[in-house]
């Protein structure tokens, strides 16, 4: 849906010169699909300052088994957003 978009960002290489910021990735409907669409990495959070005044540690998330709760594969996110 975006990939044009997402493509033109990738070419501002100014952009992606700033510390914690990721390149995003266009998603792939067909390669989603077919299961060959390699998920990046997630952005590594910046360092905390060093008197220790950054965000304390984040809790561990809770593996739900509620259908509405449960997370989501970006194939499970495709098959919901795409409707065929």
């Amino acid at each position: 849906m975006f990939n044009e978009d997402i493509n033109r960002l990738l070419k501002m290489d100014e952009m992606w010169k700033v510390h914690g910021r990721v390149k995003p990735v266009a998603l792939d409907v067909e390669s989603i699909n077919d299961g060959s669409f390699v998920t990046p990495p997630l952005r590594n959070p910046p360092a905390p300052p060093a008197n220790g005044a950054g965000p304390s540690k984040p809790t561990p998330v809770n593996q739900s088994t509620l259908k509405d709760q449960q997370e989501l594969s970006v194939k499970d996110n495709l098959d919901l957003f795409v409707d065929r």
